[in-house]
């Protein structure tokens, strides 16, 4: 069986030869550029041959757009340095502008398309995504 086909047949419920396997890990450093994080993350997922590739970018990645500043000094964990955050009382989150994430892709977002819908209605996080 294919990796996808290993994970396919978990998430059905069925048996497959072997559990799945993900391992995943950052990469502190290649995070800073689009490009060097791609190659990182192959070579981590050609070298360790896994079941499911997680992308970790950066840590708080998800900031960016609301006005989170971040840089990289080298450190032992890969954490990113914050030099300026969006949030820094609790009023300010009703600030936060709402994001269309269409305008990354130019369509609505379906994170959970590759599971079977059999199988994905039972997930609550799925259920909670669909009724957007």
């Amino acid at each position: 069986m294919t990796h996808r086909e290993i994970v396919e047949a978990a998430v059905r419920g069925e048996r497959p030869p072997r559990i799945p396997v993900a391992v995943w890990r950052h990469f502190p450093g290649d995070d800073q550029r689009a490009d060097k994080l791609a190659q990182a993350h192959i070579a981590f997922y050609r070298a360790f041959d896994v079941d499911l590739l997680k992308i970790t970018p950066a840590s708080g990645y998800y900031g960016d757009d609301w006005g989170l500043r971040a840089g990289y000094k080298a450190n032992r964990e890969g954490v990113r340095t914050y030099s300026d955050r969006p949030i820094k009382k609790p009023t300010d989150w009703e600030r936060l502008r709402r994001l269309d994430v269409r305008a990354y892709t130019g369509e609505r977002p379906r994170p959970f398309a590759w599971l079977p819908r059999r199988s994905a209605r039972r997930c609550t996080c799925w259920r909670r995504c669909s009724a957007r």
